[in-house]
């Protein structure tokens, strides 16, 4: 006794203990009691500083922008942090339903991906790109269709009959799209299409045994309405061997044209093929038999093409096997021979291409404002394979400038071209690139002027870039401007192949998007198109399995700004 006590710690350690106890002298532990630092008032951890490590009255701010109060750091009610004194103040939306309420949150949001928040009101904006009927997301309309169209995603793009039956006869409300030929047995294939003087027009293809012995060429009649005129009816007299590859061009006094290859004739072209023609009036009576186009019968004449010209006449040109080149055995040229109104030749055949080494083939010819253009694929003429090439020609069959390559790009083959005369004197040329932009094949064109000089450097006409786009045709527009159509193999996972078009101005500018032909899916092929008059177009095409065996044709006409239109 009378040692007293001992004092020791800090804060919340602060005790004391007797000095001495049952004759012993005690320690006074410090940090006896001590524990974790909280935010509390108090010195938990015994360093002689409360709060340790909490920012504790420190200037701080609660809210954010408008609603921002100035105060000081308190402990928070489970001592772990700390919190503002200040309580910030309520967002003023008054008078809005959207966007920012200044203080870092939203006086609301719009109801749909149409609306726009503009000086917080939310302002519905119709959405009609790419749309000609249905909802425009603002409770208002894109359009309407016809009363036998419906109205699929936007776009009036098929009929709704109420039955499942495919093909069946487009009217009264049933689908676009029509069945051609009325022999469905084997194969109708390989088709070409032009436009008649009385607003009509004449389709023609090749059947397989319809004539009795291989390939035939058979066509139909139409009127300005797609009525069809009489009964399908058979073009060549002799149907020994196959006849194929026909191509139709309609006169200036009503009447046609159809030429085609054929393998043999009566024993006279023993070597491959010929090409033969036939002359018909405006009833669709053939007031010439088959006639043979050329007079050079060594080798082969395969690959016709044909166009009518001013004044009533027509050209056909061709592929030959014969001579025009010294250097190779298997060499080809093109040919062209003119022809008078009433189908009489003028003169002989006359040599297109001028480079004559290596190949020249599968040309196509069309009418120009003053004469006509003819264009072909032609074997290492650009150094690369094939390249296309063309050459312009005066009606009297002079030609208009140099030969002239369609495209400047050269890297692998540039084939399977198509071409065509504009209303304002240039011409377009379409073919088929392979080894460019794409995987397989694109689809080309090139735009110059009459005499052959380049306007518009080659660009690619398809949008889609996937698989292999296929050329198929070109044809100059009544109104100005030009269509293409083309094969889109490996269009989708469930349809091996789809015809596609587009529309263009002179210049080549697009005119809306491409557009897939026709209604049926399946193995869509050969798309040809002629233009009318009042500015509407056809393509046709033929397809597999749809006509109920092999092959079959069918057609599509439409507006001049691409829109189906409805027999």
């Amino acid at each position: 006794d009378g040692f007293g006590t001992l004092e020791c710690g800090q804060g919340e350690c602060f005790h004391q203990v007797p000095a001495c106890e049952s004759g012993e002298l005690q320690f006074c532990n410090p940090f006896e009691g001590s524990g974790p630092e909280v935010c509390d008032g108090k010195d938990n951890n015994c360093n002689d500083i409360v709060d340790d490590g909490f920012p504790v009255g420190q200037p701080c701010l609660a809210g954010l922008g408008q609603c921002a109060v100035a105060g000081l750091q308190l402990c928070s009610e489970d001592g772990l942090s700390t919190k503002c004194s200040a309580v910030p103040l309520e967002p003023d939306c008054s008078g809005k339903e959207c966007g920012d309420d200044g203080c870092g949150g939203e006086c609301g949001q719009c109801p749909g991906p149409n609306y726009a928040c503009m000086a917080g009101v939310c302002i519905c904006q119709p959405d009609c790109v790419l749309k000609n009927c249905g909802d425009d997301g603002c409770g208002g309309s894109c359009g309407s269709c016809p009363a036998i169209e419906a109205c699929n995603d936007g776009i009036c793009n098929g009929c709704d009959d109420g039955n499942n039956t495919p093909m069946d006869g487009c009217s009264g409300g049933q689908i676009a799209e029509f069945l051609v030929n009325t022999e469905v047995t084997s194969s109708q294939q390989i088709p070409d299409v032009d436009i008649l003087s009385d607003g009509g027009f004449v389709i023609v293809w090749e059947s397989n045994n319809q004539d009795g012995d291989g390939m035939g060429i058979f066509g139909q009649r139409f009127l300005s309405d797609g009525q069809a005129v009489g009964e399908e009816f058979q073009v060549n007299t002799d149907p020994s061997f196959n006849q194929e590859e026909p191509e139709v061009a309609g006169l200036e006094d009503g009447g046609f044209v159809v030429v085609w290859q054929s393998e043999e004739f009566e024993d006279e072209d023993s070597d491959h093929s010929s090409v033969f023609g036939r002359r018909y009036n405006g009833t669709g009576q053939a007031i010439t038999g088959e006639f043979r186009v050329h007079v050079e019968t060594v080798g082969w004449q395969r690959a016709p093409s044909i166009a009518a010209l001013k004044g009533g006449g027509f050209v056909v040109v061709w592929e030959t096997g014969s001579s025009n080149t010294p250097v190779y055995a298997d060499a080809s040229g093109i040919y062209a021979r003119l022809f008078t109104a009433g189908g009489g030749a003028i003169g002989n055949e006359f040599l297109v291409n001028t480079y004559l080494w290596d190949k020249q083939q599968k040309p196509s010819v069309a009418h120009t404002v003053d004469g006509f253009v003819t264009s072909w694929q032609s074997d290492e003429q650009d150094g690369s394979f094939f390249g296309v090439y063309a050459q312009a020609f005066s009606l009297d069959g002079d030609k208009i400038g140099p030969e002239f390559g369609a495209s400047t790009y050269t890297f692998g083959d540039q084939w399977y071209t198509r071409c065509t005369g504009l209303p304002n004197g240039n011409l377009v040329i379409l073919w088929q690139g392979d080894g460019g932009v794409g995987q397989n094949g694109e689809v080309y064109a090139s735009i110059h002027d009459p005499e052959g000089a380049l306007l518009h450097p080659a660009w690619v006409v398809n949008s889609v870039m996937e698989k292999w786009q296929k050329a198929g045709d070109v044809v100059a527009l009544a109104g100005g401007g030009f269509v293409t159509a083309w094969e889109s193999w490996g269009y989708s996972s469930y349809i091996p192949s789809a015809i596609l078009a587009q529309r263009f101005d002179n210049d080549g500018i697009k005119v809306g998007m491409d557009f897939k032909v026709h209604a049926e899916n399946g193995e869509m092929r050969r798309p040809r198109i002629a233009a009318f008059e009042d500015g509407t177009f056809i393509i046709v095409w033929d397809n597999l399995g749809d006509d109920g065996s092999g092959r079959g044709i069918f057609a599509q006409r439409f507006s001049a700004v691409g829109k189906k239109i409805y027999k």
